[in-house]
């Protein structure tokens, strides 16, 4: 419930993520559980947000069930042999090598951005407007 809810609320179809619980062994305390979410339909933005996706699902079962701590629980990601991933081959080393991402608009930055200049600041001591 706390699945189909989160992906409901962030637009992602609710076909797209299954879930399977698996309880881990505990030693007196609140259970502890495996949750694997199996990606039934590939998209290339599910694991960009998983962290998201996983603190969100977390904190529905946080809302969900207050009465247990529910950060000990663990995620792991399965994927359906049928999900539609595209690749079929690993990418070569220098794929990995790649600089951080591009800007919003994919622009380089102008020679405005790399000025230096002593005055562009916002000052922090309020003096009179002239």
């Amino acid at each position: 419930m706390v699945l189909r809810d989160t992906l409901r609320l962030n637009g992602i179809p609710i076909d797209w993520i299954g879930c399977e619980v698996i309880a881990r062994p505990h030693t007196g305390q609140a259970p502890n559980f495996q949750i694997n979410l199996v990606v039934y339909t590939w998209h290339e933005g599910l694991l960009r947000y998983a962290p998201l996706l996983k603190q969100q699902i977390l904190q529905g079962l946080q809302h969900f069930d207050p009465a247990n701590n529910h950060n000990s629980h663990v995620m792991a990601w399965v994927f359906a042999p049928t999900c539609g991933f595209p690749h079929t081959r690993m990418p070569g080393p220098a794929y990995w090598r790649v600089s951080a991402e591009l800007g919003k608009f994919d622009l380089p930055p102008s020679r405005n951005d790399l000025r230096r200049d002593d005055q562009d600041h916002i000052p922090t001591v309020p003096t009179p407007l002239r």
